[in-house]
């Protein structure tokens, strides 16, 4: 939140199975994006943080191609990208998914 308590960003993951993550829900309002800010990296740091401390092994995400910023920024955050094939099949897939993510954590 910002100074005047207004939600500037959030990001959530939901716990999948046996240690894998499934990163949902990332937004940053447009005035707090970018390298300069930091705030998109700040939260994605918590995040990874807190699934080591729970036991996670691999946060896995999906983006669609129209996010061309987002897709950088998770691969130059240690993201790979992988086949659909490559993704766990009881996890759900946003219809209009065109890129497949996985971050190792062990």
């Amino acid at each position: 939140v910002d100074q005047n308590d207004t939600v500037i960003g959030t990001i959530g993951v939901c716990n999948m199975e046996n240690g894998l993550g499934y990163l949902r829900k990332m937004f940053v309002k447009p005035a707090y994006r970018g390298s300069k800010v930091g705030l998109s990296k700040a939260l994605l740091e918590v995040l990874l943080d807190w699934c080591l401390q729970q036991g996670f092994k691999r946060i896995y995400l999906e983006t669609t191609k129209e996010f061309v910023a987002a897709k950088k920024f998770y691969e130059k955050n240690g993201f790979e990208e992988i086949d659909r094939s490559e993704w766990p099949p009881s996890f759900p897939i946003i219809r209009v998914a065109k890129y497949f993510f996985v971050r190792r954590l062990r």
